[in-house]
Order: C-alpha cells, then sequence, then structure tokens
C-alpha cells in the first residue's frame, strides 16, 4: 500500500508541476472567452467612431486601442489581458501595481514583452521601435527581441509583417527548499 500511496502522490507532483511548467512558458493558458461575448466599455472616453473601429485602431499616439485590437491573435491573451488593465489604471503607480509574478509593468504603462519575429535583422529591430518599443533588446539564442512597450505599442507591434507573435517573458525563479 505504501508504494501505490507514493505512486500516486509523485504522479500528482509532477502533473502538477508539468502544468506550472506549461504555465511558465505560456504554452498553457486558459481557454480564450467566447466571442459572442460583448465587454463592458470602460469609463473612460474613447476616441472617435472611425479611429475605433479603424485597422490599426489607432489614430495618434494618445489614443487607445479598442477591446478588438487587442484581440489580435499574435497578441497572448493574458497580454492583452493585462494591457487592459494598465489602460484603466488613473495613474502609472497603479499601472505599476498591477505588475505580476508572469508579467511585468512600469510607472510609464510599459509592459515588459517578447517579440517573436520571422527574422531577427536591424531593420525589423527598428520597425519595432518606430511602432513604440523602448528598450529593444534582440536575443538571438532565444530568436526573439525583448522590450518595453504601452498598450497601444503592443497593438502597433502586433500589426508588423515580421512580428509572429507578442507574449509575456518566461522569468526565472528560484525553487525554495530546491
Amino acid at each position: 500500500m505504501k508504494i501505490h500511496s507514493y505512486c500516486n502522490y509523485a504522479l500528482a507532483i509532477m502533473f502538477v508541476g508539468g502544468l506550472a511548467a506549461m504555465a511558465m512558458a505560456g504554452c498553457y493558458s486558459r481557454p480564450p472567452a467566447p466571442r459572442n461575448v460583448t465587454a463592458p466599455t470602460p469609463a473612460a472616453p474613447r476616441t472617435s467612431s472611425a479611429a475605433a473601429t479603424a485597422p490599426s485602431a489607432l489614430s495618434s499616439p494618445d489614443s487607445t486601442p479598442s477591446m478588438s485590437a487587442l484581440s489580435n491573435p499574435k497578441i497572448a491573451s493574458s497580454l492583452a489581458a493585462m494591457a487592459r488593465s494598465v489602460e484603466s489604471a488613473s495613474t502609472g503607480t497603479q499601472a505599476a501595481a498591477l505588475s505580476t509574478s508572469m508579467i511585468r509593468v512600469n510607472h510609464q504603462r510599459e509592459i515588459q514583452v517578447y517579440i517573436h519575429a520571422s527574422r531577427l535583422a536591424p531593420e525589423v529591430e527598428k520597425s519595432i521601435v518606430d511602432a513604440g518599443a523602448s528598450e529593444v533588446r534582440a536575443s538571438r539564442p532565444l530568436g526573439l527581441y525583448q522590450a518595453w512597450a504601452t498598450p497601444d505599442a503592443i497593438v502597433r507591434i502586433a500589426d508588423l509583417t515580421e512580428v509572429t507573435r507578442i507574449t509575456p517573458p518566461v522569468y526565472g525563479f528560484t525553487r525554495p527548499g530546491g
């Protein structure tokens, strides 16, 4: 009986550990929300309806991305949810307080992101910077760019043809007692 209990315990630990590792790597996430459900609109005023329905959903650097723009399949759902929360924060300090162990936000309302691109090249990096990202760094071993970007910059970056997806970074962590 002790062996049987030990095996069940070990299997449970491996299963839970595997899900945690998959979540850390961005491989496992909650299923997307149904598309036919409309989300409540924030109390803050939006830009004109023409700008909100435009493909890029951005008419000026000060405008905020529409809900549909953050639903771009290139943007990880967890990142889109954080971008919506950052948009609704009234101050940079409140936005930074939204940081989690998975997604970091600074006082300038920028979110740290991994930008996966079809290739790493100076012109791709320049287009990412021109779209509004800051502190852009290419990681050749990982085949991606790491950057800080505001919610509206994330939408513009996702519109770039070279960009394949935008995800939260995978941060290292230490395991207590290990």
